[in-house]
């Protein structure tokens, strides 16, 4: 039984790419590119939220741990929304640009 299957699934493949090379170029492109954003939805779904929310929530998360990391320094002072360490400008020669 799961050799028929198996058999008739292989046979259902292989018909699908003949039919696939005996279709005209533009045609062969506009099914591709249907089967890749149908696999695509359905990795959408299957991941259950879209990897820019992902991406979003990471940054989200490492701009806020910047900013505690900002805050815990006391050695510096804040301008407006700008943050100058105390040694700032003093390490670097003016005279040297490198």
């Amino acid at each position: 039984m799961l050799s028929q299957l198996l058999a008739a699934f292989v046979l259902l493949i292989c018909i699908a790419l003949a039919v696939h090379m005996a279709v005209r170029p533009a045609l062969q492109r506009r099914v591709d590119a249907g089967l890749q954003r149908m696999l695509w939805q359905l990795r959408q779904r299957w991941q259950g939220r879209s990897d820019t929310k992902q991406a979003e929530e990471i940054a989200a998360a490492t701009a806020k741990a910047a900013i505690e990391r900002a805050r815990a320094r006391p050695e510096g002072q804040w301008e407006g929304n700008v943050y100058r360490p105390r040694r700032f400008g003093k390490t670097r020669d003016k005279d040297k640009l490198h």
